[in-house]
């Protein structure tokens, strides 16, 4: 949703688009064309943009809401979730077939940390606090901790057969992934 609250944006993977839904009238309003395989949406705090993952790409498409215009981030093969950072400064992206997670500066356009964390990173999720990212690797059957700075994996624990979701929830997560020394 958009941080005004007017629009939904779903990404449609058959279709290579994403469908702009007004709320206000509960219907599709615009269609924008975005590439094979639209994923995951994020979008920024100050609510001027949406960024679209491209999973069958190596890129994020940058969407402008209020103009919808678009244009392109090269981030890595087969990005598939992407998060803002807690000021919106960074995005944090998982790269499905880079089997990585990668920290964007939008400023820059840049990649500017990068990090293996497992086979087929999937869904990815921040921890209120933006310290740490939490990442699924659905063909490795894991969850990995990252530190959000420099995406350093701090913890790598089992999870299930291909898991492919993760959110962030109310409960601190932190009380159930802790840190080994």
């Amino acid at each position: 949703m958009t941080r005004d609250g007017r629009y939904v944006l779903v990404s449609n993977w058959c279709s290579y688009d994403l469908s702009v839904i007004s709320v206000r009238k509960g219907r599709e309003v615009r269609r924008v064309a975005i590439g094979a395989y639209p994923r995951g949406i994020a979008v920024v705090p100050d609510g001027r943009a949406a960024y679209v993952a491209v999973m069958g790409s190596s890129h994020l498409v940058r969407l402008d809401l209020r103009h919808w215009t678009t244009t392109t981030v090269e981030v890595g093969a087969g990005p598939r979730a992407v998060v803002p950072g807690r000021f919106g400064r960074y995005l944090y992206v998982s790269l499905n077939a880079a089997g990585r997670v990668v920290k964007v500066d939008r400023r820059s356009g840049r990649v500017v940390a990068s990090s293996p964390t497992g086979s087929q990173p999937r869904s990815l999720t921040i921890a209120p606090d933006g310290r740490a990212l939490y990442v699924v690797n659905y063909a490795s059957g894991t969850i990995s901790k990252l530190r959000a700075t420099d995406l350093r994996v701090l913890q790598t624990i089992p999870a299930c057969y291909h898991p492919i979701g993760i959110r962030r929830t109310s409960r601190p997560f932190r009380t159930l992934i802790t840190l080994r020394s």
